[in-house]
């Protein structure tokens, strides 16, 4: 798996990174997917996700549902899976717009840390997810930057809710990168790529937007996603 830099300074030494995050294909059989660009059918739908624990996948809701269509299938792949494999939604949060997968198999890369949130200041963030074909052929994208709003909420559109209490960043993503992480230069998981400020082409163009990793880790206990059960 290659990454692709959006600058040079993000090249250091980030190849752990992907064993944490992972590509996320939704087969949904020709259903009709509703984006905020309109309506189309499309066989299979691609995203991110990170793996948030052994077995279990967070990412987006809204990067499974795409809004109110639900996919038959869930797949994901990356340099811990082992292949391609398949996954079931295992709880979801309506709030926040997240969905923990069950996904045998998947394996949690290294020793887990404790998780905390960005801070203005600290050191720089980075982005880390695969945006569709048209920017990087699928190729896992890592882009560098700084964090503006520790705290910040965003009106809700056709598309997506409103979101509360969000932080973002200045590194640019695509679209394909929702669900994707960030994460500090020691690799900790800072949060779950939400939404970016986008031109009508997709072009980034301003903020991305990111759920905290705190807030992801207490609607985890909360939920409690039981490993193989419904």
């Amino acid at each position: 798996m290659a990454f692709a830099f959006s600058n040079t300074s993000a090249a250091a030494d980030f190849e752990q990174l992907e064993g944490k995050v992972v590509e996320l294909m939704v087969v949904g059989e020709g259903s009709l997917f509703k984006m905020d660009f309109g309506l189309f059918k499309e066989k299979q739908m691609y995203s991110t996700g990170v793996i948030f624990d052994d077995e279990i996948v967070v990412t987006t809701k809204h990067s499974l549902y795409f809004n109110e269509t639900l996919g038959k299938d869930f797949y994901v792949s990356g340099k811990n899976t082992n292949g391609e494999r398949q996954c079931r939604v295992k709880s979801e949060s309506k709030e926040l717009d997240l969905a923990f997968l069950f996904c045998p198999g998947v394996k949690y890369p290294g020793k887990k840390q404790k998780l905390s949130d960005a801070k203005v200041g600290q050191s720089p963030l980075y982005a880390v997810g695969f945006p569709s074909y048209k920017y990087t052929q699928r190729r896992m994208l890592l882009s560098r930057g700084e964090l503006i709003d520790e705290r910040i909420d965003l009106p809700g559109s056709e598309a997506l809710p409103k979101h509360r209490d969000l932080s973002s960043l200045d590194a640019p993503v695509y679209a394909g990168q929702s669900g994707g992480g960030i994460f500090d230069k020691q690799m900790g998981f800072k949060g779950l790529i939400i939404k970016a400020d986008q031109l009508g082409d997709g072009t980034w163009n301003g903020k991305t937007y990111f759920i905290r990793a705190e807030k992801i880790a207490q609607e985890y206990r909360r939920l409690k996603p039981a490993k193989g059960t419904k």
